[in-house]
């Protein structure tokens, strides 16, 4: 399915006039349409999406990570995260176990098959990623850093307040 990607017009974030404005909707174009292209790499490449390759990095990168630790780090529900564990089970790039401190408890890892699915997954991605900041020069690169890191401060923040107003008042 290819389509050409026409750019909005520009925004003025600080004081939007529509919906299209938003600075929220904008950073969400930007990433839905930056991670188009890892996606069909991934599956074309490795066979699997952009979402199990960065379960197998999660997992990598915690050892004898439980389901439900999975499930918060991913900020995926705990019944998405099982079928997906299932099916990367299913294809032999994840392993369950006994946790050996708590034998109720599941712990992840990756197979040698997973590890080497992983391994050309982050290759692919860090090339990918390369070609994406290319149109960046060190400079800008590195605001474009800071900015983003204010933004999610910011965002986190405003966030949690949003959440604590609704919880408050669905006490009431």
């Amino acid at each position: 399915m290819s389509h050409s990607h026409t750019l909005p017009p520009t925004s003025d974030f600080k004081a939007p006039k529509d919906i299209d404005d938003f600075l929220v909707l904008r950073l969400r174009r930007v990433a839905v349409t930056a991670a188009e292209g890892p996606a069909y790499m991934y599956e074309h490449t490795l066979g699997i999406g952009r979402r199990d390759v960065r379960i197998l990095g999660t997992i990598r990168r915690n050892p004898n990570l439980s389901l439900k630790a999975l499930s918060e780090q991913l900020n995926i529900s705990a019944v998405l995260v099982s079928r997906y564990i299932s099916e990367l089970s299913a294809r032999n790039l994840v392993r369950k176990t006994r946790s050996p401190d708590d034998t109720r408890l599941a712990v992840l890892a990756l197979t040698p098959a997973g590890e080497a699915i992983y391994a050309q997954g982050l290759q692919l991605g860090c090339d990918f990623n390369r070609d994406l900041a290319a149109c960046l020069n060190d400079e800008e690169a590195k605001l474009l850093d800071v900015l983003l890191r204010r933004i999610e401060e910011r965002a986190a923040g405003l966030s949690e307040q949003q959440k604590e107003r609704f919880m408050s008042n669905r006490k009431c």
